[in-house]
């Protein structure tokens, strides 16, 4: 049940890895998939409800906190991958730069 969620929510961006989808089914059902869940692994055993999967994505106070998590987690995601790509293209330009300037000097002192 887990990776029926899951799945999608990561293809769509709306999630990274399936411990945010554990977080979400806990806050909308703690009595199926909370601490007070009576399986070993409430995740694969208990089924979501209509109902309850319909409060992920109702407008109301709890959804709209999750939209908002989901696009701040979205952000940061992306302000992470531009940085990385950022510094990548510093540190080839470096390279670029003193491989130029060594080329540059050897053909100087022809």
């Amino acid at each position: 049940m887990l990776n029926e969620l899951a799945v999608p929510m990561i293809a769509l961006g709306l999630s990274s890895d399936s411990s945010f989808i554990k977080k979400v089914l806990k806050t909308i059902s703690p009595h199926k998939f909370g601490k007070k869940a009576t399986s070993a692994n409430p995740f694969e055993d208990n089924a979501l409800t209509l109902k309850e999967f319909v409060k992920i994505f109702r407008k109301d106070q709890v959804s709209e906190n999750l939209t908002e998590l989901l696009i701040t987690r979205i952000v940061a995601k992306r302000k992470q991958e531009q940085q990385v790509s950022r510094r990548a293209i510093e540190r080839q330009m470096k390279l670029l730069s003193v491989v130029k300037g060594v080329t540059t000097y050897a053909v100087e002192e022809k």
